[in-house]
């Protein structure tokens, strides 16, 4: 997992797997969960100008 790019808009995040599965998904700063793989569910928490807080938990 790669944050691709954290600002004014969001959160974006870039996935790339071992099986070449590979995906790029992004979240505004007030949308909270925005993802789920592998059981991993991603959530956007906050979003401060350049700054994010992305929560990772087992699901």
């Amino acid at each position: 997992m790669q944050v691709s790019a954290v600002g004014a808009e969001g959160i974006s995040i870039t996935l790339l797997a071992d099986s070449g599965f590979s995906g790029t998904v992004s979240s505004g700063p007030n949308q909270g969960d925005f993802m789920k793989y592998n059981e991993i569910q991603f959530t956007a928490v906050a979003v401060e100008g350049s700054s994010g807080v992305l929560r990772l938990t087992k699901s």
